[in-house]
């Protein structure tokens, strides 16, 4: 109980921050012995939730400890999308009569706040986890360096530290701690 009720502290304070909450829900596959039998969407619980938040938090502070203390660490970069690809993507939102509640020629700037009030706008609709999809596209593809900018999604500099099987790169930070 205690770690959910801090896990929703620690998502507060990341969306005040301008962090994103991509709500991306996971396939599962059911199987018998013949194979596939069905899909289904894994909707996220508390216990996710909770592991999710503590990852990320865990992440940050590592970034924020290289940072401060002038470590050389390898961060994981995600810049602003794209504004002519953002709107190329909230324009297909446009075209499907998917009602964003904003003006695409208007934007001049992808920032954390406009996609949160997208994001909000949409959420509980039955366009929510499509256009959750749609935007995830719109984004830029991460990448590695030795800087510690913020992270776009996250608004924070991060590096990979809780799951380092994942990259190489992410190994490479696990063990320099």
């Amino acid at each position: 109980k205690t770690m959910a009720e801090l896990a929703s502290i620690i998502d507060h304070k990341q969306k005040e921050n301008g962090s994103i909450d991509f709500k991306v829900n996971e396939i599962m596959f059911q199987y018998n012995q013949n194979g596939p039998l069905n899909l289904a969407v894994r909707n996220r619980g508390i216990s996710s939730f909770i592991i999710e938040k503590f990852m990320l938090v865990t992440n940050e502070q590592e970034a924020f400890y290289n940072k401060k203390q002038g470590h050389m660490s390898i961060y994981r970069q995600h810049e602003a999308p794209k504004l002519q690809k953002f709107k190329y993507y909230m324009s297909k939102l446009e075209d499907m009569n998917i009602p964003i509640g904003i003006d695409v020629s208007a934007i001049e700037k992808v920032d954390h706040t406009f996609l949160q009030q997208v994001l909000a706008v949409l959420s509980d609709t039955p366009y929510g986890a499509f256009a959750h999809s749609i935007l995830v596209r719109s984004m830029n593809l991460a990448r590695y360096g030795v800087e510690a900018i913020d992270h776009f999604g996250l608004a924070s500099p991060y590096v990979q530290v809780t799951s380092p099987i994942r990259r190489y790169n992410d190994l490479i930070v696990h063990r320099s701690i």
